[in-house]
């Protein structure tokens, strides 16, 4: 009420942003999408689920393990399709490529060959502010991995139906960091009953 006074405001506290402990330098990425902004709101959730259809994953890294999608409907190596998706004991995801509940790379794996998925899956959900590797922007996003591509010619065969194995088992997000080739009406229909499900679709752009 004084005349000699402008104006009177409480001074805002401020805070540093979030910064995992294990951001990497080169991780350039994050700070262009201001990722530690986002983090001082939200640092992932595992009841997110995001399918990583691609030509492998490898689920025992050690950036990644914690992360991997645990099947509660199937009983592990039982050869039954216990939680009744088509697919026989798929309790970490499945291998459409080659028909086996195994999507990790084969041993012969490289950096060129069956490790594109494993690059995709850390900058998802790599386990974050644990002092290992790197940080990913979903923090603890759980990961199904998809494994599309096949051992013999490492080609991705399987990637129409790995998005439909990601459709069945459950995903929240399907991750399809690939492409090429015409239009295809088989798979813009299996696009479309994904999309119909409220799936989230990412595509390579």
């Amino acid at each position: 009420a004084l005349s000699c006074i402008e104006y009177v405001e409480q001074d805002p506290i401020y805070q540093t942003f979030y910064t995992p402990n294990d951001l990497h330098s080169s991780q350039w990425n994050l700070s262009k999408i201001q990722a530690q902004t986002a983090w001082d709101f939200v640092q992932g959730d595992a009841n997110i689920v995001v399918a990583i259809v691609d030509d492998a994953v490898e689920m025992t890294h050690e950036d990644l393990a914690a992360n991997i999608w645990q099947n509660e409907g199937e009983i592990a190596n039982n050869g039954v399709d216990d939680d009744g998706n088509g697919y026989v004991d798929d309790v970490q995801g499945y291998d459409v490529a080659d028909d086996d509940n195994n999507p990790n790379p084969p041993n012969n794996a490289d950096a060129h060959h069956f490790s594109h998925g494993t690059h995709c899956a850390g900058i998802l959900s790599a386990a974050t502010d644990n002092g290992v590797e790197i940080a990913a922007m979903g923090f603890n996003l759980t990961i199904i991995p998809v494994k599309i591509a096949d051992e013999s010619s490492a080609q991705l065969t399987g990637a129409i139906e790995g998005v439909e194995y990601a459709i069945a088992a459950g995903a929240h997000v399907i991750s399809m960091s690939w492409g090429g080739g015409p239009q295809s009406q088989t798979d813009q229909d299996i696009f479309n009953v994904a999309h119909d499900r409220r799936i989230t679709l990412v595509a390579a752009a």
